[in-house]
């Protein structure tokens, strides 16, 4: 197996330092500096270049797959929220889609922000959640309550996909009127 240009020159570096230890330096640290070479040549190196081609494929093939699909580019995706999607975008130009990509890439809340925000409420700052899904009423309300509590808190934790769900319809909505209009 040939090693890649990059690869070889890393190992002629090597051997340039090895030489100059070896005749400036005793056995002892000879040994030590041969065993970390052997290590570096034989371990890291082919570990580093297996991850740089694994990355590399997988940031190809993430391209590939975002741009056959475009609503696999958003986080935290769920089923019935790319259903609602595909559903609700089938009558839009190519243009339009683009349009209604971006409008809505800006709009959608992730899934995992919901309840990374509901769990503040147990920390004292309840109804964040709740300001994030534009709800300012039930955000007061949860704050000035501690969230009922914490029962409401607690609940809005067990339906959090329910919650973006319910917020990332509305905004799809929105924003394939405002891209519908747009041609």
């Amino acid at each position: 197996m040939r090693l890649p240009r990059y690869a070889r020159n890393d190992i002629a570096f090597i051997n340039t330092i090895h030489a100059k230890l070896f005749y400036r330096q005793n056995l002892p640290t000879h040994r030590l500096v041969e065993a970390a070479n052997q290590f570096y040549i034989g371990v890291f190196c082919p570990a580093l270049y297996l991850y740089i081609i694994k990355q590399t494929v997988n940031l190809n093939t993430t391209k590939m797959n975002t741009y056959q699909n475009p609503y696999m580019m958003f986080d935290g995706m769920t089923p019935e929220e790319f259903a609602f999607l595909q559903q609700a975008s089938a009558s839009l130009t190519e243009n339009q889609l683009r349009y209604f990509m971006s409008i809505y890439g800006g709009k959608r809340k992730n899934p995992q922000d919901i309840m990374l925000a509901t769990l503040l409420g147990f920390l004292g700052v309840s109804g964040v959640q709740r300001f994030l899904t534009d709800q300012i009423g039930m955000g007061l309300l949860y704050f000035f309550t501690a969230g009922f509590c914490f029962i409401g808190t607690i609940v809005d934790l067990i339906n959090y996909k329910n919650i973006a769900n319910d917020y990332n319809k509305q905004m799809a909505f929105e924003s394939f009127n405002i891209a519908k209009m747009s041609n």
